[in-house]
């Protein structure tokens, strides 16, 4: 699971895009603002979600339980509004505007759980030593 924080037009939607591409994902990525998930097939079953215009109650009507128990790659735009005990083993990205220049941005992750820290310590290494999903 990826949980992804910042403001917004920081470029979590962007990133994501991005990560569906090195998936193989070949239809559009876009956001899921209104639909809430979208679903695609890839090198990976990938699913991305967005839960901007949802409050903590809503998240059981939109079976957010079997989405993160899946088999698959799970993005999440503002992640802040998902409870804590829904946050799994992954990593955190929180994307912020540097200071200096508005066009530029900073990406900073964390680990969660023991899986979270062990693609964390693979990004930091070589390229091709990511584990698979």
């Amino acid at each position: 699971m990826l949980c992804l924080r910042g403001e917004l037009g920081a470029g979590k939607t962007t990133f994501i895009q991005g990560l569906a591409e090195g998936l193989g994902v070949t239809d559009p990525a876009t956001s899921p603002s209104f639909t809430i998930i979208h679903e695609h097939r890839g090198r990976l079953h990938f699913y991305h979600l967005d839960l901007y215009r949802l409050a903590p109650g809503d998240l059981a009507d939109i079976g957010i339980e079997e989405v993160l128990a899946a088999e698959a790659v799970v993005a999440i735009e503002w992640a802040e509004r998902l409870p804590a005990d829904l946050c799994g083993d992954g990593l955190d990205l929180e994307i912020d505007f540097e200071q200096s220049d508005e066009n530029v941005r900073r990406f900073r992750f964390r680990a969660r759980g023991e899986r979270g820290t062990r693609i964390l310590e693979s990004l930091r290494g070589e390229p091709d030593a990511c584990p698979r999903a």
